[in-house]
């Protein structure tokens, strides 16, 4: 595979290993799925290696085992540190259990990320910012705030169902962000994306920020989509026939689809907003077409109501904005639609925007 022309021109800077399942994995596994990687694809010297687990299937002997195998980031799905609301979610340790582990791993001197969750049935401001003080006293690089997704068939899920009276509105979700967001504000958290914040200077998010700028992405796995050239894929999410396909000498796709000139206007808009910055001035090295001009009405009536800050044409999103972002984000990938393809284009559901809706739940 290390011959393969693609891997011959340009050295690979992030590795995420995700979907939560890595950690149900032996440590021997682990080791070997990283000392492949590391022995297949041409990394760069300063490569991060992301290593994505539920806190739950992690310990420190499988930690150790990808540490030494080259792993340089971890990322947990924590969701929250009250015990009361972890069993809501079927999570069966505890806060303290929860606490003991994060301090044992961030003292191994490694990146430790980890996910939270606002709007969970029962959770006030005070709850969320008991969480992100949790999350500073463990010492930890980064956190992620995440919006509550509910899924049919998850305790949760089942919930909800049943009585939603303790689920909150859209208005408190929004209040819950933007308590979380300045919370992490005035504890000197650096806000690296809409929901990603850092605590350190090693903290960068490379993978994120590489994936929603448009990087190349080669991607293994049922149910992983990825990119390269001027080409965007998405692998089956069957894992038997995925494992059929692979074992066949086949590359597994179930969508394969080219992307035009304007591919790169597209990554730079939803990469800038993710980051919680537009400037559409920038978007002129990508075509010649006056967005700056053309977009201004929208973007000033989002600034008039308290969602964009602006300074000479750099739109810098509000806290709310940042909770709002995806819908932001997506009215000016409609907006843009409509001048570049005409009207019978703008909005309508394609390969691009399925692809971009299933990226924005990870």
């Amino acid at each position: 595979m290390r011959n393969m022309h693609y891997l011959k021109t340009a050295e690979i800077q992030a590795v995420f290993l995700g979907g939560g399942t890595p950690g149900t994995l032996t440590k021997e596994q682990l080791s070997s799925i990283l000392q492949k990687v590391r022995q297949v694809l041409p990394l760069s010297s300063d490569c991060e290696i992301t290593v994505e687990s539920s806190i739950y299937d992690m310990d420190e002997e499988k930690l150790a085992a990808c540490i030494e195998n080259g792993a340089n980031r971890f990322s947990f799905g924590v969701q929250t540190f009250a015990t009361d609301l972890r069993r809501q979610l079927g999570r069966p340790d505890t806060c303290e259990e929860v606490v003991r582990k994060l301090k044992l791993f961030a003292a191994t001197g490694t990146k430790v990320i980890i996910d939270l969750i606002y709007g969970l049935p029962g959770q006030t401001k005070e709850l969320l910012q008991r969480d992100l003080q949790f999350y500073l006293d463990c010492g930890l690089s980064g956190v992620d705030l995440y919006k509550l997704q509910i899924f049919p068939g998850t305790p949760l899920g089942n919930q909800f169902k049943v009585d939603q009276s303790n689920f909150p509105t859209g208005r408190e979700l929004a209040e819950l962000f933007v308590s979380g967001a300045e919370f992490l504000s005035r504890n000197g958290c650096r806000q690296l994306s809409c929901c990603h914040w850092a605590t350190d200077d090693r903290e960068i998010s490379r993978y994120n920020t590489m994936v929603k700028e448009g990087a190349q992405v080669l991607a293994f796995g049922a149910g992983c989509g990825g990119s390269l050239g001027n080409y965007a894929y998405m692998q089956p999410f069957d894992l038997e026939k995925y494992g059929s396909l692979v074992d066949k000498g086949i590359k597994p796709f179930v969508m394969l689809f080219e992307r035009d000139e304007f591919a790169p206007v597209f990554a730079a808009i939803k990469g800038q907003f993710d980051s919680g910055v537009f400037e559409p001035q920038k978007l002129r090295s990508l075509s010649e077409i006056p967005f700056s001009e053309l977009l201004f009405p929208l973007l000033e009536r989002w600034r008039n109501n308290g969602l964009m800050e602006d300074a000479d044409g750099v739109y810098k999103l509000t806290p709310m904005g940042l909770f709002w972002q995806n819908q932001l984000n997506r009215a000016v990938m409609i907006a843009v639609q409509y001048l570049v393809y005409g009207p019978r284009v703008a909005g309508r559901k394609s390969a691009l925007t399925m692809m971009s809706a299933m990226e924005n739940r990870t």
